[in-house]
């Protein structure tokens, strides 16, 4: 697992979160990428823990992954 967090981030915070939220453990965590701050005056959503990107190496469970993900995306939507 990855982490794509930003300047504004605490590191143990979205770990910890990331970690409980998948049931991976955090020592299982990669490297993380820092996004570079930048300057364009935007706002930052309170509570957002960054980005988790799994990798997996498996046909089936990107089949089954893709079916929930259509399948949440049509009962968040009716």
């Amino acid at each position: 697992m990855r982490l794509h967090l930003h300047h504004y981030h605490d590191e143990e915070k979205s770990k910890k979160y990331w970690s409980e939220l998948t049931g991976i453990p955090t020592n299982k965590i990669g490297k993380i990428y820092w996004k570079k701050e930048s300057n364009s005056g935007k706002r930052f959503r309170q509570n957002f823990m960054g980005i988790c990107f799994v990798r997996y190496n498996n046909a089936q469970i990107l089949r089954e992954l893709i079916a929930y993900s259509k399948a949440l995306g049509e009962y968040l939507t009716t």
